[in-house]
């Protein structure tokens, strides 16, 4: 499915940040798309710097369901160190 900008709706980019930024910007029609191919892509820790290195409530927002549908998908909720788990918990509270 091709995108406004005649981009394949389902590629994304290697970097996250990109994706994170293309997504925001994408029409509503591909957005979910996009949303549920960041989260078979994406890391963790990149979904991470992402957010905290862009204080747009759209980019937090993505980030924080990402990690969400990740740590749902994955199965990490269990075996997330503490660390990971205060830092999910830092960018949810921010989307509030």
């Amino acid at each position: 499915m091709k995108d406004g900008a005649g981009r394949d709706a389902d590629a994304l980019p290697q970097d996250p940040g990109a994706a994170v930024r293309d997504l925001v910007r994408a029409p509503l029609k591909s957005r979910m798309q996009r949303l549920d191919a960041l989260s078979r892509s994406a890391h963790l820790d990149q979904l991470f710097a992402v957010a905290e290195a862009n204080p747009d409530p759209r980019v937090t927002a993505v980030v924080a369901t990402t990690a969400g549908s990740l740590v749902r998908q994955r199965m990490l909720a269990d075996i997330l160190s503490v660390e990971r788990r205060d830092r999910i918990r830092q960018i949810v509270e921010r989307c509030a």
